[in-house]
Parts: C-alpha cells; sequence; structure tokens
C-alpha cells in the first residue's frame, strides 16, 4: 500500500541542496497518509528556502495532497541553524504531513458523515490570539480550531477580540497555510463591551 502511494509522490528542493536523508525521512513520514490511498491522486512535497540562504535560512516545507474532488494543503517553517540540521529538519516536515493529515480526516470525515457539513453560523470561543501578527483561533463546539483574522471580523474589530470570548461565525470551506478558516466572526453579544465599559 505504502508503495503505491510512493509511486504518486514527488519530492522537490528549491533553494536548498537536495538531500538523500531528508527525502528518506519524508518518504517515511508520509506513509502515514496510506490509511487515505484510496482517496489521494497525488502527492506534492516542497522543501525550499525562500530567502534563499542555502545554510542559515527558513526551511519551509509544503505538502499538497490531491484527492477526488478536494485537496489538502500544509505549510510549516522553521529556522534551523542549518538548513540540513537533522532534528530541525525532520521536525519541519512532520508536522507538516501531520497537519495535511488532520485535513485528510476531516475532509473525508464530512463526506462520510453529511450531517456533518451543517452550513450557517455557529457558536464558539476564542481560545488563542496572535495580536502583533494579527490573527486568532476560534473554538468550534466539535473541538476544531478555525483560524481568523482582522478581514473575517464583523462588528467588532480585531483589537477588541479577546480570548475565551464567545463568538459567532461560519466556516468557508477553505484551507490556509494555518488550516481551515472563517468566512465571517462576530460577537455574541455586541453590546456587551459597552455595557461592561459603561
Amino acid at each position: 500500500m505504502a508503495d503505491r502511494l510512493d509511486d504518486r509522490t514527488e519530492i522537490s528542493f528549491h533553494g536548498i541542496q537536495h538531500s538523500d536523508a531528508l527525502e528518506n525521512w519524508t518518504r517515511q513520514r508520509l506513509r502515514k497518509l496510506a490509511h487515505y490511498e484510496d482517496a489521494i491522486q497525488w502527492i506534492q512535497v516542497t522543501l525550499e528556502s525562500p530567502h534563499r540562504q542555502p545554510h542559515k535560512g527558513t526551511l519551509q516545507t509544503t505538502v499538497e495532497v490531491s484527492m477526488r474532488g478536494d485537496r489538502a494543503v500544509a505549510k510549516r517553517e522553521m529556522r534551523p541553524h542549518e538548513v540540513h540540521a537533522n532534528q530541525d529538519a525532520n521536525d519541519c516536515v512532520t508536522e507538516a504531513i501531520d497537519a495535511v493529515a488532520e485535513q485528510i480526516e476531516r475532509k473525508l470525515g464530512k463526506r462520510r458523515d453529511p450531517q456533518r457539513q451543517a452550513e450557517g453560523p455557529q457558536t464558539g470561543r476564542i481560545v488563542r490570539l496572535n495580536r502583533e501578527a494579527g490573527f486568532g483561533f476560534v473554538e468550534t463546539s466539535g473541538g476544531m480550531n478555525l483560524f481568523f483574522n482582522d478581514v473575517h471580523c464583523e462588528d467588532m474589530a480585531f483589537a477588541d477580540v479577546e480570548q475565551g470570548q464567545m463568538v459567532r461565525f461560519a466556516t468557508s470551506g477553505e484551507e490556509g497555510a494555518y488550516g481551515p478558516q472563517v468566512s465571517w466572526i462576530k460577537p455574541v453579544e455586541p453590546l456587551e463591551r459597552a455595557r461592561s465599559s459603561g
């Protein structure tokens, strides 16, 4: 099974020297996806240094999996002391593959259970905020974390969002660099801040 998946896999290196050890590690980790072999058409893994510093730069791993009528993409970056420092590079690859595996499981799970694809507004809680970078994550009732930023905010400014706050949102069905994301997000109680500050 893993051998057949291997035939559908392409691994490319851009801006960094090809490493047999890193390619072999990547292929070993991709065996995690063998469970979804029937749904996978091809896999593209790109290992690159965006800043073109082959020895001391950012190692970026992008894993793209094409499935019948869908696709999953995950991207991870690390800044190892040496681009081919074994543990750092391996961790970067592993995290990207783990992330794409989670996406595939969610997508296939939705296909198996159409009831889980309920459209329309949902209620969730803000579980993580990165104010400096301008993004955060909202947790759904099913335990999934969805990405959002200031572009998605309605009836509130991103600067006013607080961790632990209850919000309403709709899923976009799209996957970004941080996984699934919302199409919009707004406070459950728009006047709550006014009441508490007044």
